[in-house]
């Protein structure tokens, strides 16, 4: 035990002038403090990895159980205060006395087994997986974090970004899809721990889009945003417990709460428990969205180093959503239940060979969705469940992903059934000695669809101890159909117009014969370091794209009293220019600035909706650390313009196809506590999108962040 001691360099200093009690209670603070600061130096420190580790470079070793005092055990019952009586503190503090005294004797001890050390699941392929990133997925565009603007989800943070744009006519608890470059996003390019969400939401009338409303944007440690949208809860697992909670109330009834806890037992075991509810009476009359969104995740030791993990996931709302004005005032209730259920085994790398780490399960991902008109006979359902076997190892330097996928679609009448299987794998690879290609490619083989190759090209400097880095990323991937795309069966309403007095129809059907969307991406990237100490960040990306059978949910119908909604695919072609800054102004003022031109089309020459042709933002806050009272104090003031979206209808605030916003928000943090106020459009101005309502509404919310370790 001493040696241990020794080894850490923790010694306490004994005054045995006063009297037997204060010697012991000397000799406690001092075993508590070396246990404390030993252990949580060789628990928590030693498990972190390099973020910037080349794929080629062996990972930094985890610790082992040399790295665990003889008697810890002791040690942990005392400091989690397990024994409180006072005879038996005694008998603890005399045991590890002894075993101090005996082993600085050279005297043979006896010890307890070993402490196994925790490796969390997410954190086998952590640092290979960021470094990647780093490379493939630039440039990296600077924006404040999503926690520091009080952002209301996701979505409103990715309002801020210059080639993102969100539709948010309709405000909380309604579908907020978005387009990046004027392309719509059917499937999320979003990699939330790792993996891939796949959330196709239905609506009415019918767009079968990701619906980025769905993540808790409080629920991560790291939000990153390149050519991928990247969501990571901390690898680092506490050394005990850690916990947080997230209360934030807002007009019209909004409520929003969410609480994670996370706790690492002796031996390899932890836990992490998430959970979040939202309930708002609704910006737009009687939607009343209710949201619950669970996680829970168990993680225990096998045999040689490897672990177990089990994870859950689930996600459930209930929303009244309202079409636009030409369904003539109907209302339609939404209910959708997503989960996800994982079991996996994994290995941490040695630290002499990366290549010995690996990772493997099996995951059943379940989608629920009913869509039922409140005042007509109109039901929509839907049932898909995916089942996918998986597997990562690094091969001969690439970090390979190999899966096998079932998917299967219940209609209500048919449960068609589709085969899948990809292989992906991801490296840089030198190209003498003043280039390095950043190579990611996908083969993926479905029984609906053809085998293909998908590829991804990255060019950079190996030297990049520069200002600004220069890169090229050449990119050709597919986008396979979802089933509900193509098998979905013709359903038909009929509405009546009580203004009009005529009869009107609805029909909504897919197309079996929809074939796959193919991307084809260039993009010239001018960024400063990812890994730099400078304080200004600068982006700039011209962007060009060809998409070949790019899918979209048109009303195909020529005549005024009907309506089809059914998928239809077009090659379209996009070109764009993003330009992003931050950079410290003055005094304790910093300033992110960025702007954003492009313009999407058919190869017919017909402009795509949904995106803004020109859009900017201004932010600028204002970051006093231990501003008084050791208070961190931060005010943000954010400006939005948004230019040239056809679906803007002039208002008596808005003559023209633009709109601005000016929101605005604060933050002060003291110790562990942070306290948010935001106010959402401040200047109330109007504008319509897609829904054909107003939304022209002053936001206020105001809430508490508590962090704390147990």
């Amino acid at each position: 035990m001493a040696s241990w001691i020794r080894q850490h360099s923790c010694r306490p200093v004994l005054h045995l002038n006063g009297g037997r009690s204060f010697a012991l209670l000397w000799i406690l603070a001092g075993v508590t403090a070396c246990a404390t600061f030993g252990s949580a130096r060789a628990d928590t420190t030693d498990v972190r990895l390099n973020a910037v580790t080349p794929v080629t470079d062996s990972i930094a070793p985890f610790p082992d159980s040399t790295s665990v005092p003889p008697d810890s055990a002791l040690l942990e019952q005392l400091l989690n205060r397990e024994v409180t009586d006072s005879a038996d503190q005694k008998r603890m503090v005399d045991s590890l006395m002894a075993s101090l005294r005996s082993d600085s004797a050279g005297a043979d001890t006896t010890t307890p087994p070993s402490l196994r050390a925790f490796v969390p699941p997410n954190a086998v392929f952590d640092s290979v997986q960021r470094a990647n990133a780093q490379i493939g997925n630039l440039p990296l565009w600077p924006l404040p974090k999503p926690a520091d603007l009080a952002t209301c989800d996701l979505a409103d943070w990715l309002t801020f970004q210059p080639m993102y744009d969100v539709d948010d006519a309709l405000g909380p608890g309604q579908a907020r899809y978005y387009t990046k470059w004027g392309l719509i996003e059917r499937r999320s390019r979003w990699s939330v721990d790792g993996n891939t969400l796949n959330w196709q939401r239905l609506d009415f009338p019918q767009t079968a889009r990701f619906d980025a409303a769905i993540v808790p944007v409080f629920d991560f440690d790291s939000v990153t945003l390149s050519n991928d949208l990247t969501l990571r809860r901390d690898s680092e697992w506490p050394y005990r417990a850690r916990s947080s909670y997230f209360l934030r109330q807002g007009d019209y009834g909004e409520t929003y709460s969410q609480g994670s806890f996370r706790r690492v037992f002796p031996r390899g075991y932890g836990f992490d428990l998430g959970f979040a509810f939202y309930d708002n009476d609704g910006i737009v009359q009687h939607s009343r969205p209710k949201d619950r969104y669970v996680r829970l995740q168990l993680v225990g030791p096998l045999k040689q180093s490897a672990f177990w993990s089990l994870r859950l996931y689930q996600f459930r709302d209930k929303t009244n959503i309202h079409p636009p004005a030409t369904f003539f005032g109907m209302l339609a209730e939404r209910n959708d239940l997503l989960y996800v259920l994982e079991g996996s085994a994994y290995r941490p790398p040695d630290s002499s060979d990366s290549s010995t780490g690996w990772t493997a399960g099996i995951t059943l991902q379940s989608q629920k969705q009913d869509i039922e008109d409140i005042f007509i006979d109109y039901k929509l359902y839907s049932r898909n469940k995916q089942w996918s076997l998986w597997g990562k190892r690094i091969l001969y330097g690439w970090l390979v992903d190999a899966r096998a996928i079932y998917e299967t679609l219940d209609l209500g009448d048919s449960d068609p059934g589709r085969w899948g299987v990809s292989v992906t794998g991801e490296r840089p690879l030198p190209l003498g000695p003043a280039w390095s290609n950043f190579v990611r490619w996908t083969v993926s083989d479905w029984d609906t669809d053809p085998p293909a190759p998908e590829i991804s090209s990255t060019l950079t400097p190996s030297n990049q101890n520069h200002a600004l880095v220069p890169a090229l990323r050449l990119e050709r991937t597919r986008i396979i159909p979802s089933q509900f795309d193509r098998l979905s069966e013709e359903r038909s309403n009929i509405f009546y117009d009580t203004q009009s007095l005529l009869i009107h129809r609805y029909i909504e059907a897919g197309d079996p014969s929809l074939n796959a969307e193919w991307r084809n991406e260039a993009a010239l990237i001018l960024t400063t370091p990812s890994d730099s100490a400078r304080r200004t960040e600068f982006s700039v990306e011209g962007h060009v794209a060809y998409a070949e059978n790019h899918t979209r949910w048109l009303d195909v119908s020529t005549q005024p009293d009907t309506a089809i909604y059914s998928p239809v695919s077009d090659d379209a072609r996009t070109i764009g220019l993003a330009v992003a800054l931050h950079t410290p102004l003055f005094w304790k003022l910093e300033g992110w600035f960025d702007y954003a031109a492009q313009y999407a089309e058919t190869v017919d020459h017909q402009r795509l909706d949904g995106y803004y042709p020109q859009k900017a933002s201004v932010i600028v806050s204002w970051i006093a650390p231990q501003f008084a009272y050791k208070i961190d104090l931060r005010i943000n003031s954010a400006l939005l313009y948004w230019y040239g979206d056809s679906r803007i209808e002039p208002t008596p605030y808005v003559s023209t196809p633009n709109v601005i916003r000016w929101d605005i928000s604060a933050s002060a943090t003291m110790s562990s506590f942070t306290f948010y106020y935001s106010v959402q459009n401040v200047a109330n101005f109007q504008y319509r999108t897609r829904a054909e309502q107003n939304y022209a509404v002053r936001h206020m919310r105001f809430g508490l962040d508590w962090h704390f370790i147990d």
